[in-house]
């Protein structure tokens, strides 16, 4: 007598009987019951990590539901023989990302790693915890210093005032906006 395999949400992994979880993105609140494949190929259209979840937890000699989003029909071959799932709900972060932009970024945050004592600091040290308030502060001083450079008005650095070029500028105001999000972020564990 062979046992009978329950039924679960490769998403939010409810059993059989249960209502989904209101995040879970295949039907939230309905219960679950009948196929996977029927019941939850919403959630795997949208979430690849919901296969390898389920991976993951079959133990051997189980089968793992495929459901059709992520059949044959969808795996793209490559010249080698290769093959992979096609990739058009994955985030493109090469495409999102500029290497222009990350390099000069880069160039900018090594160039303020150097303190008033003159000792150099950790690169990922603002990573420590920066209050959102002096986010804020900083990231609209350097904003409307951009917007002043923008329109043709020269800005000047506080400290020396020296004449301060829109790519610093633009790199402070990504700084900022990047340790503030950094902050909420963090604030409520994004993983």
């Amino acid at each position: 007598m062979t046992e009978k395999k329950k039924v679960e949400c490769g998403e939010c992994l409810a059993q059989e009987g249960e209502y989904h979880a209101d995040w879970c993105p295949a039907k939230p609140n309905a219960i679950i019951g009948g196929r996977l494949e029927e019941e939850c190929e919403d959630a795997y259209k949208k979430s690849y990590k919901a296969v390898s979840k389920a991976i993951r937890k079959a133990k051997d000699g189980d089968a793992v539901p495929i459901p059709s989003a992520m059949s044959t029909d969808e795996v793209r071959t490559f010249a080698s023989g290769a093959t992979r799932h096609i990739d058009d709900d994955k985030y493109d972060y090469e495409g999102f990302l500029s290497p222009w932009v990350i390099r000069r970024y880069g160039e900018y945050m090594h160039e303020h790693r150097v303190q008033a004592d003159g000792t150099l600091r950790d690169s990922d040290n603002w990573q420590k915890g920066i209050p959102i308030d002096e986010y804020m502060k900083s990231l609209l001083r350097h904003t409307l210093d951009t917007h002043a450079v923008h329109r043709g008005l020269p800005s000047f650095d506080m400290k020396d005032s020296s004449e301060v070029e829109i790519e610093d500028l633009l790199c402070a105001v990504i700084f900022n906006a990047y340790g503030y999000l950094h902050e909420i972020l963090k604030r409520r564990s994004y993983v």
